[in-house]
């Protein structure tokens, strides 16, 4: 393989991992809301109460998204969304074993906080990479990733057995099916894995 089709491959592997995290936060919500139920019986609160890990996610991740774009001009891209991204796998974790509805609602804001690193500075890394032109493209790419995610997330489980239906308005039915299956502990079991695969991938391929 030449050097130039290996730069080419790589440029484009990045392009995907970042896809994959910017398209986290899409699941990070619509996988949850299926499992509010579960997630308010086992903590003993009431229905508005539980909502509150949606508000404490979206409160961090708007404030945090005017944060990274100035740290990553002063310390660099990298460092930041490294940093950020490894800050999310710590933060996902502890929502999948936290003791407390309180523990959990400060893991939802860290994983907010920490997730919203991954839109906000995949533009410029994008910009980087493929230049002004080619980013345009890459980021319709991106961003219809994650719009397809929005879709498909709470849908992601499908029962094993009988006819399965795709159309929208079955979505929140199968996930909800799901949520009696696989609990969202494990849900957010499985996020981490999948960020921390991401983590792995930037360290080793965004210089």
């Amino acid at each position: 393989m030449s050097k130039e089709t290996s730069a080419t491959s790589g440029v484009i592997l990045i392009g995907a991992v970042l896809t994959m995290l910017v398209a986290i936060n899409a699941v990070n919500t619509d996988t949850l809301a299926p499992g509010i139920p579960a997630l308010r019986d086992y903590f003993g609160v009431s229905t508005s109460k539980a909502n509150l890990v949606f508000s404490a996610y979206v409160l961090a991740f708007g404030v945090m998204q005017l944060v990274y774009g100035p740290l990553s001009d002063r310390f660099g891209r990298r460092p930041v969304l490294l940093s950020a991204m490894s800050v999310y796998c710590f933060s996902t974790l502890l929502c999948a074993i936290a003791p407390t509805f309180e523990t959990l609602l400060l893991a939802r804001a860290l994983q907010g906080a920490s997730a919203s690193a991954a839109p906000a500075l995949a533009r410029a890394i994008i910009r980087d990479l493929y230049g002004v032109n080619g980013s345009r493209k890459v980021m319709s790419y991106v961003m219809s990733a994650f719009g397809i995610m929005a879709i498909v997330a709470p849908a992601m489980l499908l029962p094993a057995e009988g006819h399965i239906d795709f159309s929208f308005d079955n979505a929140y039915l199968w996930a909800g099916l799901a949520s009696f299956v696989i609990a969202w502990r494990w849900k957010n079991l499985l996020l981490t894995i999948v960020a921390g695969m991401g983590v792995f991938l930037l360290w080793r391929l965004v210089g």
